[in-house]
């Protein structure tokens, strides 16, 4: 196959995936929606409901915002996510239709919905108030356009970083660089050193606790030594938010672009936002919108359903708030232009990168964190606007989501990263941990990064005196049987939740009250079910999934792995990269709660097994049992 042949294929089979993943997801909405009931949809985590009025305001551009939080299911995972379309509804008999608008942030129990409209909706006069997630068609329009303009490059920048993701230009060869950096290891040093020499790709492989960000943002400082200008990016708002709080730390002069879901109070005042805030013109930007907000008001005390003339008068005075939000917009684009100009970094979303604040702009290189996890097409948004670009990640922890089994089969979930990696891309992987003591790395050195890993010497030995470094607790013969919740088709263990009980509470009496302590089970029902039946602290004790608890570590993990059945079925528990992601969370101890008979016809448990045995970390689930 000719190469130019081998690349259109590709981006075409890319936009096929993408049109099927977005058929799969308007499917999935429309049923629910029409299937459902808003109680329902709040169970599954697309929607909250119902809900009740925090706040009401106006925010950027002046759009009117809304407040609200959760009455119901408090606590409990979702998928709902700031910077995401949504939609406001109401169960009430006679009530408006749904409103759209979009989600600046999820914090808690609590949100912040934007409306792009003039005045706040008619809805929120209605009792019995919910929002649900929508389908983010605008993020899939992106991609498909990217691909395809990616695709039809030709002679430019793109065309050259297109082919070379796929070996088809030869590597240029750079002036020799000297880089050291005491506070950095010998392999974070040598990965710098290739990164900042690189022409086109590389590729930095930082599996856990190996310090990858850290070395990302120690190659940005040497970059923008040398005068380049960089943008950094991530899939998701709390790992981007996470990229700017590394380059705050080593002073870099970074500003923050797009919808930020959490922000502390230091990376705020680094945000777009506040940078704004703290701008010597944006008195005048306050002035313009205090009076759009005056004439708003004199508007909206006309009530609907009057006369002509009122309707005229509300008209006109509707449109001058329209203009003096035109003149504060104008003036806020002016400074926002300014402040991107001035800022050695811009950090966003992959997504974000398509924000109006960057239209036309270029870098000399694209950073992308976490590019494990996210699909192909998001990574090109920004790659369009670099000449240069570094991917760093672990391929052997969380994928990106992909839902439709068209866009599985075409090979969605296959990132650049592992694309690029695949055809022996230049790589530099980090080899030295600094999370985990060796007895929890030693199964994941094993069997995902083929023993190349070394723990640090302050941590290759740390444990807590009274509690095991590893212990896998086996449960078979104790008649522990998963149990299916049909409405959700997730599964609970009611056998391991009682084990879990009682290794928390011997784990608490022997640790210190420093100590944390997560548990983590890869079924969203079990998690939902140990949070309902065991006794826990929520200041010292996590429960989530592991989705949940990427990015996060404890002393203490307790993993509950759910699946006991005569029939050996582990369901997804084959997403072996997941369980790398569950046991690399522990710092301390690690304790691994699960069946055999079930989990050991498998080749990757067999082995677990097998190893925690030879490390003297196994028991039998009876050695707990005496008063269950």
């Amino acid at each position: 196959m000719m190469q130019t042949e081998q690349v259109e294929n590709h981006f075409n089979r890319l936009i096929d995936a993408l049109n099927a993943e977005l058929k799969f997801e308007r499917e999935q909405f429309d049923w629910l929606m029409h299937n459902t009931a808003p109680a329902i949809r709040a169970r599954k985590g697309v929607a909250w409901f119902p809900l009740r009025i925090v706040e009401t305001g106006y925010g950027l551009g002046d759009y009117p915002f809304v407040v609200f939080e959760r009455t119901q299911n408090k606590g409990e995972d979702h998928q709902l996510n700031g910077g995401k379309p949504a939609m406001l509804f109401s169960d009430e008999k006679n009530a408006p239709l749904p409103m759209n608008g979009a989600l600046q942030w999820v914090d808690g129990d609590r949100l912040q919905m934007m409306f792009f409209v003039d005045d706040h909706p008619e809805l929120l006069d209605y009792s019995r108030l919910g929002v649900q997630m929508q389908v983010d068609e605008s993020s899939y329009k992106d991609m498909k356009e990217t691909l395809a303009k990616t695709r039809d490059a030709k002679n430019n920048h793109v065309a050259f970083l297109r082919d070379s993701s796929f070996n088809l230009q030869a590597n240029r060869k750079t002036e020799a660089f000297v880089y050291i950096n005491q506070a950095l290891n010998q392999s974070q040093n040598e990965a710098v050193k290739a990164i900042v020499q690189a022409e086109d790709f590389h590729i930095l492989h930082g599996p856990p606790g190996t310090g990858k960000t850290t070395t990302l943002v120690a190659a940005a400082q040497a970059l923008i030594e040398q005068g380049h200008k960089l943008m950094l990016c991530a899939p998701s708002n709390a790992a981007t938010d996470w990229l700017l709080e590394k380059c705050i730390q080593q002073n870099i002069k970074a500003i923050r672009i797009g919808n930020i879901s959490r922000m502390n109070e230091q990376a705020a005042s680094h945000s777009v936002e506040g940078k704004l805030e703290i701008h010597p013109e944006y008195k005048d930007i306050k002035y313009y919108k205090k009076k759009a907000a005056e004439f708003r008001q004199l508007a909206s005390k006309y009530k609907r359903n009057l006369g002509y003339n009122e309707r005229e008068q509300r008209r006109l005075l509707y449109q001058e708030a329209r203009n003096f939000s035109k003149e504060a917009a104008s003036l806020e684009e002016h400074i926002l232009n300014q402040l991107i100009e001035d800022a050695d970094a811009v950090i966003c979303t992959l997504n974000g990168a398509n924000n109006r604040l960057l239209y036309k702009r270029e870098f000399d290189v694209v950073m992308i964190d976490e590019a494990a996890q996210a699909m192909e097409p998001a990574c090109w948004i920004p790659i369009q606007k670099g000449k240069k670009v570094i991917l760093a990640g672990d391929p052997f922890q969380l994928p990106p989501t992909v839902k439709s089994p068209e866009g599985l089969k075409l090979k969605l979930n296959q990132t650049l990263m592992e694309r690029m990696m695949e055809n022996q891309h230049r790589v530099s992987l980090l080899n030295i941990q600094y999370r985990m003591n060796k007895s929890i790395m030693g199964f994941s050195n094993l069997w995902f990064y083929k023993n190349q890993l070394q723990a640090h010497e302050d941590n290759a030995h740390h444990a807590l005196q009274d509690l095991p470094e590893m212990m896998f607790v086996d449960t078979a013969g104790c008649g522990f049987q998963e149990t299916m919740n049909e409405e959700n088709k997730s599964f609970f263990n009611e056998g391991e939740c009682q084990l879990v009980q009682k290794i928390l509470t011997d784990a608490i009496s022997k640790t210190t009250d420093d100590a944390s302590i997560g548990i983590i089970a890869p079924y969203k029902q079990q998690v939902n079910y140990l949070k309902e039946h065991i006794q826990f602290d929520e200041r010292k004790v996590k429960i989530q999934t592991i989705d949940s608890f990427q990015g996060q570590e404890q002393d203490v993990i307790i993993i509950s792995l759910t699946r006991s059945n005569d029939e050996q079925e582990i369901g997804f528990l084959k997403e072996y990269r997941r369980m790398n992601v569950a046991m690399t969370r522990a710092r301390k101890s690690l304790w691994l709660i699960g069946d055999s008979a079930t989990l050991a016809n498998d080749a990757f448990y067999n082995q677990l097994i097998d190893y925690a045995e030879k490390q003297q970390a196994y028991q039998s689930a009876w050695e707990w049992l005496t008063d269950i």
